[in-house]
C-alpha cells in the first residue's frame, strides 16, 4: 500500500469538541521519541459502552517525537487503515496537543476521510487553522507540524483520539449504524520532550 499525502489547511472547530480525553499531568513516556502502548479491543461507542470489531480504528500504540523544526504524532492500530472510507464512512485519527497541562489542549491535529474521499490533514488553535501535513500507511497514522506554528514549545502533552463510523441509511437509523471510538493513553497524555 503507498503513501499518501496531504498538506492542508482548514478550519476544524467540529474537532474541537471531538476530542474528550485524558487530563494530562505526569508523563506516560518522555524523550525525543516517545511511545505508550494501549489495551486492544477497548473501542466505545459515544456514550462509553464497550462495542466490537473496528480494528482499523483500535489503538495499540500512541507516539511522538520531537526534531529542531517539527513534532511528529502517530498512532499504530489493529488492522490496515483503508486507503479511504466506504461510501457510508467516516474515519478519523486524531490528536489534541496540550502545551500547559491544562484542559482542553490548545491545538488540535488529524487526518479524516469521509465517505469514499482520500484522506485530508487539517489542525486548529482555537479557530484558528494551522498547517500539518499527514500520512497514512498500513498500521500507521502519522501527523507532522511545525514547531513553530504550535508556539515552538520544549515539550508537549498529547492525546489521540480515533473513530470509525458507518451509517449506510443514515445516522437516524438504529439498525444499521455502527460507531467505534478510542482513545489513548487511557489515563494520563503522553509528553513529548524535546
Amino acid at each position: 500500500m503507498g503513501v499518501r499525502r496531504q498538506v492542508a489547511t482548514v478550519l476544524i472547530a467540529a474537532l474541537v469538541s471531538a476530542c474528550s480525553s485524558p487530563t494530562p499531568s505526569s508523563s506516560s513516556a518522555t524523550g525525543v521519541a516517545a511511545a505508550v502502548a494501549d489495551a486492544a479491543n477497548d473501542l466505545t461507542d459515544h456514550y462509553g459502552s464497550p462495542v466490537a470489531g473496528s480494528e482499523t480504528v483500535d489503538v495499540l500504540e500512541v507516539g511522538g517525537r520531537a526534531t529542531a523544526t517539527h513534532f511528529e504524532f502517530w498512532v499504530t492500530v489493529a488492522a490496515d487503515i483503508p486507503p479511504v472510507s466506504g461510501s457510508a464512512e467516516h474515519h478519523g485519527y486524531s490528536f489534541e496537543i496540550d502545551l500547559d497541562g491544562e484542559v482542553p489542549g490548545e491545538y488540535f491535529l488529524g487526518t479524516w476521510s469521509d465517505s469514499g474521499a482520500p484522506f485530508r490533514a487539517s489542525g486548529a488553535h482555537g479557530n484558528d487553522p494551522i498547517s500539518v501535513e499527514a500520512t497514512t500507511e498500513g498500521r500507521v497514522a502519522l501527523v507532522r507540524v511545525a514547531r513553530d506554528a504550535i508556539g515552538n514549545p520544549d515539550r508537549v502533552f498529547v492525546s489521540a483520539r480515533t473513530e470509525r463510523i458507518f451509517s449506510p441509511d443514515g445516522p437516524g437509523d438504529p439498525l444499521t449504524y455502527e460507531e467505534a471510538f478510542d482513545v489513548a493513553p487511557d489515563t494520563e497524555w503522553l509528553q513529548v520532550i524535546r
